[in-house]
């Protein structure tokens, strides 16, 4: 804007036809440009100013020239009476808050949230000016669609409507478990399925597979669940299970005529030594092999496959010499008595060397050895893996 003479230039400033500031300048002054700010929460659809000067046309006594009007705005969601956020598709999940951004405008704006169609809460919001407000759902609220109607008598503004919730998993009829392969045999102590059965009853059948890798699998213990609340149900097996301890891959599958959840299977398992048809026991002792033993007695602990036998030959090597060797007929498991050694075995470094052609466990070895200056027998156990791996034998 430009004004010359003297006098004051007037603007009235307009909003949906509502003077709500006026601006005055005093003449003269040369081309400028002005910035003036509207008077806060100031809203509406139209904005436009009219410029008043105080001199006349033939003088150009007060006259001024206008160049442009700059009017800066902040785009704002439109006054409803009533309003209706997006239908937000989640899958099934657990929702536990609303967090509502409205500016009521001085009303009282009612808030009905619907979770899969169904009223859950009805929430209530006053005041004049926007804010954030949180309100909690009703507990244990889940769901895998929700969804806020507001209404008022006055207009509101709606600027954004947001859902806090943790994923749940769905609701299903039947549920299998991805299969669980183990790197040996184990005993499964206990099956710990995680299970919310909303209301119904639900049968879980626990399957190995005994096939040794071919796919089929057996059913060693059926149970119902029931409960309307998640929970963590605790299952022993059965004595008559005894085939589980030969599975090396196992899973679970649950089904029922009333939709229920599936959050997590485990299993309380304890690894049995590796089932392979050589084993080779070192035996190392405090300090090194610095001094020589001679050994006495040897023992075993060795189990074969399930309902079978295993005929291992053990082969003791002392000093990279073989001093001793024996046939053992392992049925089930056996835990021997002491084995004598041939006489005079005397040696720094001893190693057991245990074969067959049939795959069978080894529990542990024991040597047990004379040495200089130690009264008595020394025993020195190696257990197989992966029952323990100690490093530092």
């Amino acid at each position: 804007m430009e004004a010359f003479g003297t006098g004051t230039i007037t603007g009235l400033v307009y909003v949906d036809d509502v003077v709500v500031m006026t601006q005055t300048m005093i003449a003269p002054f040369g081309r400028e440009t002005f910035i003036k700010s509207f008077p806060p929460e100031t809203y509406g659809y139209l904005s436009y100013t009219v410029w008043n000067g105080p001199g006349t046309q033939g003088s150009y006594t007060g006259s001024f020239k206008h160049y442009k009007t700059y009017t800066r705005v902040r785009r704002e969601p439109d006054r409803v009476l009533n309003f209706v956020t997006d239908k937000k598709v989640t899958g099934e999940h657990w929702y536990q808050q609303v967090l509502t951004d409205v500016n009521p405008l001085g009303g009282t704006v009612t808030g009905i949230v619907y979770v899969n169609g169904v009223v859950t809460s009805t929430i209530t919001l006053s005041g004049n000016f926007r804010q954030e407000r949180p309100f909690a759902l009703p507990s244990e609220t889940y769901g895998t669609v929700i969804w806020v109607y507001y209404s008022s008598s006055t207009p509101f503004k709606h600027y954004n409507t947001e859902f806090k919730s943790v994923p749940e998993p769905e609701r299903v009829l039947f549920y299998e478990t991805p299969v669980q392969p183990i790197p040996s045999e184990n005993y499964c102590k206990t099956w710990l399925p995680e299970l919310n059965c909303l209301g119904g009853t639900v049968t879980g059948t626990a399957l190995v597979e005994l096939s040794n890798g071919i796919g089929t699998y057996t059913a060693v213990l059926t149970n119902t669940f029931t409960g309307t609340i998640r929970n963590i149900y605790e299952v022993g097996y059965a004595d008559n299970t005894e085939q589980l301890q030969t599975g090396k891959t196992i899973k679970a599958t649950y089904s029922s005529t009333t939709p229920f959840k599936h959050y997590k299977t485990d299993f309380e398992l304890e690894p049995k030594p590796f089932g392979k048809t050589s084993w080779f026991m070192y035996f190392t002792k405090i300090g090194g092999a610095d001094e020589m033993d001679l050994g006495r007695f040897f023992k075993y602990d060795l189990e074969a496959p399930l309902s079978g036998t295993a005929t291992v030959t053990s082969y003791w090597d002392v000093d990279e010499i073989t001093v001793a060797t024996n046939t053992l007929t392992v049925v089930g498991r056996v835990m021997s008595d002491p084995v004598p050694f041939p006489p005079g075995c005397r040696g720094y470094l001893w190693q057991q060397r245990l074969l067959s052609t049939t795959p069978f466990q080894t529990w542990s070895t024991t040597l047990q050895s004379e040495r200089i200056g130690v009264k008595g027998l020394t025993n020195i156990k190696v257990n197989g893996t992966p029952v323990q791996q100690d490093k530092t034998r």
